[in-house]
């Protein structure tokens, strides 16, 4: 995350987390990790959505997306 508030930034690593399991699934894109992110017990904030090859030998993630949930 690039920003010029590093007060802000730190307020932010500190407030959201995951807000539930992580799974893994497949779209028309490949596999990818769904990771829902939260502030505080109700807020859902939306999802990052990593994608993943396989390389031969494991995974390698290939791209990464933020999905708002509004």
């Amino acid at each position: 995350m690039i920003a010029d508030n590093l007060e802000a930034v730190a307020f932010l690593e500190k407030t959201i987390q995951c807000k539930r399991d992580i799974c893994f699934d497949t779209d028309n894109k490949g596999i990818y990790a769904k990771i829902p992110l939260g502030i505080g017990k109700e807020k859902e904030l939306g999802y990052f959505k990593l994608y993943y090859e396989f390389d031969g030998v494991g995974l390698t993630c290939i791209s990464k997306e933020f999905v708002s949930c509004g």
